[in-house]
Order: structure tokens, then sequence, then C-alpha cells
């Protein structure tokens, strides 16, 4: 099959091209790593739905059209080579936003769920595809009151009233994982499931990209407000 010419990694360290082959010969299938990382579910889901006009194609005449793998591959190739970006196209042409916004997006649909709190969050490995740490600080980077610091390789801060956010971000796609304290009482398989449909819901009504999961990583509980 034909892949990408330049050879590409995630940021999980994670190659695209064997990505893209799993995508194409075993959609759906997801190995240890995979199932834990955001970055690797943001780019399998991605490929796999990318690739779906061209096996339901397939499926139906002997030989595709022929610009249709040819299409597919350019569109596998923007979400590789636009890893700080989320993707959204459209007959007009491609909307690019960028990961700092969807992040913003994601934590507000997380932080509007009823018994959602924040507490010292530790995220561990980069928060977007990039790369670069994207740590839960407010409008303001490195204020007086800004605990921030790295610790052994991971970076905790104290960010009164956020949540952490890890993203993986591929074309279109994105995969995410929230750090959140929560409220002593509600039930908290019940409240997971909230955070991800308000995730899903906003992600998908405000940017217009498609949610491939949503993690929640409970780290505190916390006495009522």
């Amino acid at each position: 099959m034909t892949t990408p010419d330049t050879v590409t990694v995630l940021a999980c360290g994670a190659a695209v091209g064997p990505l893209l082959e799993q995508a194409v010969d075993s959609p759906g299938r997801r190995t240890g790593h995979q199932r834990g990382c955001v970055h690797c579910q943001a780019a399998l889901a991605e490929f796999e739905d990318l690739w779906v006009p061209v096996r339901e194609s397939a499926a139906v005449t002997p030989v595709p059209p022929p610009d249709l793998v040819n299409r597919v591959i350019s569109r596998i190739r923007a979400a590789v080579a636009s890893p700080g970006w989320a993707l959204i196209h459209s007959d007009r042409g491609v909307t690019r936003v960028a990961v700092e916004l969807v992040v913003r997006v994601v934590r507000d649909a997380t932080q509007s769920v009823p018994g959602v709190r924040s507490s010292l969050v530790s995220v561990d490995g980069p928060s977007i595809t990039t790369g670069r740490r994207h740590a839960d600080r407010g409008h303001d980077d490195r204020g007086d009151g800004d605990r921030g610091h790295t610790d052994r390789g991971h970076e905790a801060v104290d960010a009164p009233g956020q949540v952490g956010v890890d993203l993986g971000v591929s074309g279109s796609t994105v995969a995410v994982l929230v750090t959140v304290a929560v409220d002593y009482g509600p039930d908290l398989l019940a409240l997971g499931a909230a955070i991800r449909r308000q995730v899903e819901r906003h992600a998908e009504a405000v940017l217009g990209i498609r949610v491939a999961s949503v993690s929640v990583r409970i780290d505190d509980v916390l006495p009522p407000a």
C-alpha cells in the first residue's frame, strides 16, 4: 500500500507508517500501548475514518475511483504534518484550529459538569501531539500566585478552578485525558460518564471535530465547597 513519503512519529514515539497499515488492515484493533495513549488513539481513529470510503468503494466495485486513494493519502499527510492543529475540512477549504483552543474547549466543558473541582494536577508526558507541555495555569503563565514546578520530568501545577487536559490530535480527530478533583459524594462512575458526554458534545458542537475517546482521571476527592 502507499504510505506518506516522510517517516513521521507521534509525540509518544509511534511511527505513522505502521499505524496507517494497522488502520487499513486491522481497523478497531489496539495494542496495550495504544489503549492508554491519546496520541495513538487520535491517529488511528482519524486514519480509520479517512479510509472508510476506500473500503466501501472496494466492496462495491473491483477498483476504487482513480483519485480516491490519492485524496485519502493527501488527507493523511495533512493530518500528520500539522500536529499542532486540528483540521476541519469542508467543500470550501480547510480550517486550522490551534490545539490551545481545543484544550480550552475541553477544559471549559469539563468544568461545567456539576461536582468537578481542581487540585494539584500531575500530568505525565506531553499534553499535545507537538510535545509541548500545556499546563493549566489560566491566562497568566507565570504570575506571582503560580506554584508550577517540574518534579522528575512530571509537571505539577496548582491551578484553582482548572483541570488538567492531556490531548492527542490527528487531523479532525482528538483523544482526550482529563485530570480532575471532584466533590465528595456523587457517584464517580456517573460523574465520569457525564464528563465524557459533555466533552464530546462541546468539541463537536463548538469546533466541529470528532472525539475518538475521553478518558477521565480523578486524582482527588474534596469536601463540598
